[in-house]
């Protein structure tokens, strides 16, 4: 990351070290140095009483003329700092496998695939400072010692989390605050904070313009909309844009300008408001930006000519553009009207979110006139509390990838059939209006459907052919009372809440790493059949598990704990691959017929069973705490 302190560490190792060396070599900023002066220059510089010794140098950088000869007999320190080139770096050293034993080549780069291509053996990632560190720092550059006063104290650590350890926005900020009162301290640093400085901007920039345009473009969106994001949220949505994000993620992170961390896009808070200087840097005109994020420019976009304040106005707000992509609008404490045209001319818009990051504060995005269309090219279509019964009729979602319409008045998503080839997610929890989703049938590539909380929901189509759904969540939709054959690789089903009292086959025969959520309990009196490896905790009301074993044959894990109406089990001898089997809790349960050959695991505290059967030989645990065959067992 550009300011982290890699020049600073390698010149303070190269003091340290370069008396063990016979010739010892140190170019700040070379790849810089190298465009600026050439090569002879740079040469001369840095070798001039070595070349001494040898012929003229010629400068053209497909001859190198490092004095390979003469420094391959000695031990040599080389420190090439801030490489942004390899093959550059590599034609001025002619190679680096000539070095002389114990010879040692140093080079610091913000670019990881440096390394590999310079073919670096041990590689050392500067870290941020952390918290003590950095109050040291900014405390050094500011005001000393005085600044561990409580009066200071606020302010230095909310300058210590903006900089997020990065030594030189520090010393910046700590010098720029320098003998200043505390109230010119505060007014200052909000300035500081509204534009990047120049001199770490520079800093950034050089990282940037060496993207290509698809990279610039993720590059944007995350850090106008997407830092702190799920990785694979990000992806998924990236990758129906066109962006190749696999790639182009990989590159940002081998630049330092984003991290993976917990499977979520991070970014440095200087960074961010880098790419979004770039954005608001680009055009004056609210509406031509490409990205907006800010809630009073988009109000100003969105909101209906009229005002309300004055409706004698004959005030126009400009219209929104093709040139804007993106939308997220934070609507938090906001209340305004949008006019029905408001994104009628923009052709371009992949991403739109309007979302409340508090729900203490209330927001009223309204649309009384209606809604007259969306973009052709959404991909994300977001809207918190949409507050009308159906989307625009003229709206062809062919590229939207995900739909999320939460808290929303819909009462059906569009009337007919629309094209979903590209849909892979689907929220509308909490729609309480909604009363059909078969427009859903035809979303071919659908992932995951969230329906919680549709209380007037009655039906739910069949999914069968949905072949990659795997998730869907039913819960509190209470009037849903049967539940359709589903696609097999359904990995996780939610029903808590809902009047389901049996599952079809098609919903139990399931493929392996199936979840079936816990407050399953109350609803199943039946549970006519399972594969694989099945979690069922808490089944509290299950009487009658299943007749036979014919579609257990591949379980490996069953857990029926605390089903306290099961009375019988069918004999499991037959099920070789069963490993696990917690019965613990099932207070009713008073006879086992025989257990699988290959079970490792069994757990049967709190159950009526007062004698056991031969239990296998390869049996590791035992879990029986409280029952009278326990002293049996282990003798």
């Amino acid at each position: 990351m550009p300011g982290i302190g890699k020049t600073t560490l390698a010149k303070a190792v190269f003091d340290q070290i370069s008396g063990g060396y016979e010739a010892f070599f140190f170019i700040k900023h070379f790849d810089k140095a190298f465009n600026e002066k050439g090569l002879h220059c740079l040469l001369e510089e840095h070798f001039g009483n070595i070349l001494m010794e040898l012929p003229r140098v010629c400068s053209s950088i497909t001859r190198p003329s490092f004095p390979g000869d003469i420094l391959s007999k000695k031990r040599t320190l080389v420190v090439l700092d801030d490489v942004q080139n390899p093959l550059v770096a590599e034609s001025f050293l002619g190679g680096f496998h000539w070095f002389g034993p114990g010879s040692l080549i140093i080079i610091t780069s913000r670019d990881k695939q440096v390394f590999r291509h310079c073919q670096i053996n041990h590689v050392y990632e500067v870290q941020s400072l952390n918290e003590n560190e950095a109050l040291q720092l900014f405390s050094h550059h500011a005001i000393g010692e005085n600044l561990r006063e409580k009066k200071f104290m606020k302010l230095s650590m909310e300058v210590i989390d903006y900089a997020s350890g990065n030594p030189l926005a520090l010393s910046y900020y700590g010098k720029e605050l320098k003998g200043k009162k505390l109230s010119e301290m505060r007014t200052t640093f909000l300035k500081l904070k509204l534009r990047t400085p120049y001199k770490i901007q520079d800093l950034f920039k050089r990282s940037y313009e060496a993207l290509n345009d698809s990279e610039k473009n993720i590059f944007l969106d995350i850090a106008c909309f997407f830092k702190g994001e799920n990785v694979d949220y990000v992806m998924q949505l990236l990758e129906g844009c066109g962006f190749l994000p696999h790639i182009g993620i990989d590159v940002l992170v081998e630049k330092c300008l984003v991290t993976i961390s917990e499977n979520r896009v991070k970014m440095h808070r200087i960074i961010q408001d880098f790419g979004r200087e770039i954005i608001n840097g680009q055009v004056v005109q609210i509406e031509r930006r490409r990205r907006l994020w800010e809630p009073w420019t988009i109000k100003f976009l969105l909101e209906d000519d009229k005002l309300k304040a004055n409706v004698k106005s004959t005030y126009t707000r400009p219209l929104g553009t093709v040139d804007i992509e993106g939308i997220f609008l934070d609507a938090s404490n906001l209340s305004f009207d949008v006019k029905s045209g408001a994104f009628k001319h923009m052709l371009s818009l992949r991403f739109l979110k309007i979302y409340c990051s508090s729900y203490e504060k209330d927001s009223r995005v309204l649309l009384p006139k209606g809604l007259d269309s969306l973009p052709y090219e959404l991909r994300l279509l977001h809207w918190e509390k949409y507050p009308l019964k159906s989307l625009p009729q003229n709206f062809d979602p062919c590229h939207l990838v995900e739909l999320n319409l939460s808290y929303s008045q819909l009462q059906k998503l569009w009337g007919g059939t629309k094209n979903l080839k590209m849909l892979k997610v689907v929220r509308l929890c909490h729609s309480q209006q909604l009363t059909d989703i078969n427009d859903l049938c035809k979303a071919q590539d659908l992932d995951l459907l969230d329906l919680r909380g549709c209380t007037q929901l009655q039906s739910f189509p069949a999914m069968v052919q949905l072949r990659l759904l795997r998730v869907v969540n039913l819960s509190g939709c209470t009037e849903i009372r049967s539940f359709p054959e589903v696609s097999p690789n359904i990995k996780e089903l939610h029903l808590q809440g809902t009047g389901i009292r049996e599952l079809p086959i098609s919903a139990v025969t399931l493929s392996s790493q199936v979840k079936l959520n816990r407050e399953l309990s109350n609803l199943l009196t039946e549970f006519p059949g399972v594969s694989d490896i099945l979690n069922h905790e808490r089944l509290t009301s299950l009487i009658k598990p299943v007749s036979s074993n014919q579609h257990l044959g591949k379980l490996v894990r069953l857990n029926m704990k605390d089903c306290v109406h099961l009375t019988s089990l069918p004999d499991m001898a037959d099920l070789e691959l069963l490993q696990v089997l917690d019965l613990s809790g099932c207070s009713k349960l008073s006879v086992i017929q025989g257990f699988p050959r290959n079970l490792k695991e069994l757990y049967l505290g709190g159950t009526a069973i007062e004698k056991l059967p031969q239990v296998p030989l390869g049996l590791e645990i035992l879990n029986a705490h409280g029952q009278h065959f326990c002293k049996e067992c282990s003798d």
